[in-house]
C-alpha cells in the first residue's frame, strides 16, 4: 500500500511513522526530502519554503510518479503535508499527486500538544508571525488544522480514498490504528 500520512507541522507524523515501519517493514518517505532530492537540492527546508510554490508542486507531481513507478508493487509510508503553514497563514499544498496514492490518513492531536511537540524542535519553521504569543499560537494551531481536515476531507471526496482520522494523544494506540488502516486496505487501487 502506497499510504500518504498528513497532518499539521509538529502532530507527530514522524514518530508515528518511525514506529509502524519499525514494526511492519515499511520504509518511511519524507515528502520535502523527496522533491529536494529530485530538484537536485541539498538538504536545506530554508530554501525550499523561498522557492515559489507552485514551481515545488509542479516538481512534487513528477517526484510523486517516480516514487509510484519505483516502489510498484512494494509499500512505503509517505509523510507529507495537504497544506503548509507560514507566518499564521494556510494554504493547501495538494494536486493529483494525492489521488495516486492507495490511501490518505490525518493525524490529529490538541493544539497544546502540537505546540508543546514544536517547541521541543529545533528547527525554525516560519510556521507564526513573528512575536506571537502562546495564545496567538495556540489559535492559529487550531484554525491550521480545522482547515487541513475539511481539505483532507474535500480530497478523498476527489479521489474516493481510503482514509482514516487518527488522534494521536497515545502513540501506541495511534500506531495499532494505522496499522489496522494499512491491514486493511493493503491491496493498490
Amino acid at each position: 500500500m502506497h499510504c500518504l500520512v498528513v497532518g499539521v507541522n509538529g502532530v507527530g507524523k514522524s514518530t508515528l511513522l518511525r514506529a509502524v515501519s519499525e514494526r511492519m517493514g515499511i520504509p518511511v518517505l519524507h515528502a520535502s526530502t523527496e522533491v529536494m532530492r529530485h530538484m537536485g537540492m541539498s538538504l536545506d527546508y530554508d530554501k525550499l519554503r523561498s522557492l515559489d510554490q507552485d514551481y515545488v508542486l509542479e516538481q512534487w507531481e513528477e517526484t510523486v510518479k517516480n516514487l509510484v513507478t519505483q516502489y510498484a508493487g512494494k509499500p512505503y509510508l509517505l509523510d507529507g503535508h495537504i497544506m503548509i503553514l507560514v507566518e499564521g497563514k494556510a494554504r493547501p499544498r495538494d494536486g493529483p499527486w494525492v489521488g495516486r496514492q492507495d490511501g490518505i490518513v490525518l493525524l490529529k492531536a490538541g493544539p497544546e500538544t502540537i505546540l508543546h511537540r514544536l517547541s521541543l524542535d529545533a528547527r525554525d519553521r516560519d510556521l507564526f508571525p513573528e512575536g506571537s504569543s502562546d495564545a496567538e499560537k495556540l489559535a492559529i494551531l487550531e484554525h491550521y488544522q480545522t482547515q487541513t481536515e475539511a481539505h483532507f476531507n474535500e480530497l478523498v471526496a476527489q479521489y474516493h480514498l481510503p482514509h482514516e482520522i487518527i488522534m494521536i494523544e497515545q502513540l501506541d494506540a495511534a500506531i495499532t490504528e494505522l496499522e489496522a488502516f494499512i491491514h486493511l486496505n493493503d491491496q493498490p487501487r
